[in-house]
């Protein structure tokens, strides 16, 4: 492989790669052309160049690229089979330029493509690039070139068109017109046989072209690419390009022209500060600088640059009524190409308020409708005032649609008055009037003692004022004595009426309405006792269940009496129980009594019957007797609710004659009773309830 770039093998490039070196160095210098400054282009790294034996081929990235670079890639493939070879298939990103199948002979084509590619990052990270050939591809080569400088958006100033030349030492390239200055003109060429350029690469115009890469490659089928450039200062036609190769070779080659990027720069400021309707921004503080001779404002919503659009630091009005982001643009002008740049203003509008719609009139302490008030533009909300009356706005006076009642003892009319609040952009007001008519007024008077379920309150002690002319108290299922005099009314409770009873005085007369007011009474309900269920009888002696008694109203607790007995937990109405006396017989009456409250007390009763227990007398003592002899009558009785009796034997292995005669029965000892010596005989008495 060789490699030409600033020295080559052959003198003759050498020289010729010397005179570009001075043209590239002048041209960086002295950056000819009308008085625009353009970007000068350069080759980045060096060319890349690879082949191969099948259809794929992997060229390495050039060195030194950078995101925004410009590559350009020669990709020459072979087949020797007689298939027609089509396109070959760059990576992704890459973009056609140009190809031909510009030699067939017999079985055997050779065919070239250009293609191109702004790099990016990614390809910053790439380390190759592979590219397909046709399926029928015998062989492959390639190169990469990297320009930097170049415009990125329309990278090529003039595209050539391939030139395919029969067997000659000379490969030629047809001429391009470029339009830009400074403009870089690339030539590529391929040869159907692994010849080496001499490096002699020219153009009419700029001359001397420097060799970036000559790759001649021995195939099935022997071929050979190469490339070289220069900067063309002025515009216009470049010639043919020329080249010659170490033997005659068909060939195929172009001309291609790449448009450097421009250098003008527009630079719109600093950041703006928002202004308001109708006011005008701070100086625009623009500049202009590379190829930028002057610059023209432009704006998105219209409006006025002072003192015009051409001077870099004047100021902006918008159009009158105007709000919202505008969009202040600077454009370079001067020389052949131009750049933009933009900042934005906001236009704040000036406040805007309503105080709503009229309102109606009210009465003293009355309460008007809601105000209605809205604010628009830049403020964010309003503050309602009274022009110092000390009415109170509800729920506040930055609400607003807010209610406004005036100090109690104030008739007249008032103003109410909005003012917008928040923005940048100032305040602004609007009011309205309201009539606060003269209005009744009522006192309920003082506090009422509590009363009983039928009791009678004292006198109201209510009174009225203002223009009413009367008053009448009503509320409660009771029943009223002078209902219509507010200061010696009186309130009866209704028997079934309990608890705290609202009461309300309400004028009459007058021409602003009537106004009411309240207060309460306590009506306490009278007590009530409840004596519970029917208790079963009991014995002598025996615990009843528990009462199951309760109490209610305005009471504190109760509790139970009565019989001969004792009681456990008397003051729990429900849970009480009642234990009969040893002598205490018959039905009995319990008694359960409310205590505590204002209003008396009450007893419910219920009854129990006591019935007397069974009794059992084992008679007298009895005589010794021997193991197997029988006893004398027992002797025994028994009594009270009982209505038989049964002896026996609680130890000891006799029998019973008549055990269950109480004063008859007998008991003849075992044969061994005699070991255990006293017997305990047991007479036990049954029946009654």
């Amino acid at each position: 492989m060789q490699l030409r770039e600033f020295f080559g093998e052959k003198l003759k490039a050498y020289i010729f790669s010397k005179v570009s070196l001075i043209s590239l160095f002048l041209g960086l210098v002295f950056l000819s052309g009308a008085g625009e400054v353009w970007g000068q282009i350069a080759q980045r790294g060096t060319a890349t160049t690879a082949t191969s034996g099948n259809n794929t081929l992997t060229i390495a990235r050039p060195s030194g690229l950078q995101v925004g670079d410009l590559m350009i890639s020669t990709i020459h493939q072979t087949d020797n089979d007689d298939e027609t070879l089509n396109q070959a298939t760059p990576p992704a990103g890459w973009t056609f330029i140009a190809g031909s199948r510009y030699r067939t002979d017999d079985d055997d084509e050779w065919r070239v493509d250009f293609f191109y590619k702004i790099a990016t990052g990614a390809d910053l990270s790439a380390a190759n690039f592979g590219f397909d050939g046709d399926g029928d591809a015998d062989d492959m080569q390639g190169a990469i070139i990297a320009f930097s400088g170049v415009d990125t958006t329309n990278p090529f100033d003039a595209t050539g068109v391939i030139q395919t030349n029969g067997n000659s030492q000379t490969v030629t390239a047809s001429s391009i017109t470029t339009v830009t200055s400074n403009a870089a003109v690339v030539m590529l060429a391929a040869i159907n046989d692994n010849r080496s350029f001499n490096g002699n690469w020219s153009t009419t115009d700029p001359g001397v072209l420097t060799e970036v890469f000559d790759e001649p490659f021995n195939a099935d089928l022997d071929m050979g690419i190469g490339g070289a450039w220069a900067i063309k200062s002025n515009p216009g036609s470049t010639g043919n390009g020329t080249v010659t190769i170490s033997n005659n070779a068909r060939s195929a080659a172009i001309l291609l022209a790449l448009r450097p990027g421009c250098t003008a720069i527009a630079n719109s400021g600093s950041a703006m500060a928002a202004i308001c309707q109708g006011g005008t921004s701070i100086a625009l503080g623009g500049s202009v600088s590379g190829s930028a001779t002057g610059g023209t404002w432009s704006s998105s919503a219209g409006g006025t640059f002072s003192p015009n659009v051409n001077t870099l630091n004047a100021t902006w009005t918008p159009p009158a009524g105007y709000s919202g982001t505008a969009t202040l643009t600077l454009t370079t002008t001067g020389g052949s190409c131009s750049d933009t740049d933009s900042k934005n203003i906001t236009v704040n509008p000036n406040p805007t308020v309503n105080a709503g719609p009229a309102l109606a009139a009210i009465c003293q302490r009355g309460t008007s409708a809601e105000l209605g008030g809205s604010v628009g533009g830049s403020a964010t909300g309003g503050v309602w005032s009274d022009g110092g009356i000390g009415g109170t706005f509800s729920p506040n006076a930055n609400f607003l649609n807010a209610t406004w009642t005036p100090p109690a003892s104030y008739s007249g009319t008032a103003t109410l008055t909005l003012t917008s609040s928040g923005g940048s952009c100032g305040t602004v007001s609007a009011s309205k009037n309201i009539t606060v008519n003269p209005g009744a007024t009522a006192n309920a008077g003082g506090a009422l003692a509590a009363i009983c379920q039928g009791q009678t309150s004292a006198q109201m002690g209510g009174s009225i004022g203002g223009v009413a002319t009367g008053g009448t108290w009503s509320g409660g299922a009771g029943s009223w004595t002078n209902a219509n005099n507010p200061a010696t009314a009186t309130y009866t409770a209704a028997l079934g009426e309990s608890g705290l009873i609202t009461l309300t005085l309400t004028t009459s007369g007058g021409t602003c309405g009537s106004t009411s007011v309240s207060k309460t009474i306590q009506v306490n309900a009278l007590p009530q006792a409840n004596p519970g269920p029917a208790l079963a009888g009991i014995c002598q002696g025996q615990t009843t269940p528990a009462m199951g008694g309760s109490v209610s109203g305005s009471v504190s607790g109760g509790i139970w009496s009565g019989g001969t007995g004792t009681w456990t937990n008397p003051t729990n109405p429900a849970n009480a129980t009642y234990t009969a006396g040893a002598a205490e017989t018959g039905t009995i009456t319990l008694t359960l009594t409310t205590t505590g409250g204002a209003c008396g007390v009450a007893t419910a009763t219920k009854t129990l019957t006591i019935t007397s227990g069974p009794t059992a007398n084992p008679g007298a003592a009895l005589a010794e007797i021997c193991d197997g002899e029988t006893s004398v009558p027992m002797g025994g009785s028994i009594g009270g609710a009982a209505t038989g009796g049964v002896w026996t034997n609680l130890n000891g292995t006799g029998t019973w004659t008549n055990a269950n005669s109480p004063a008859n029965a007998r008991y003849t000892a075992g044969a061994n009773d005699s070991a255990l010596g006293l017997i305990t005989l047991q007479l036990t008495a049954s029946g009654g309830s």
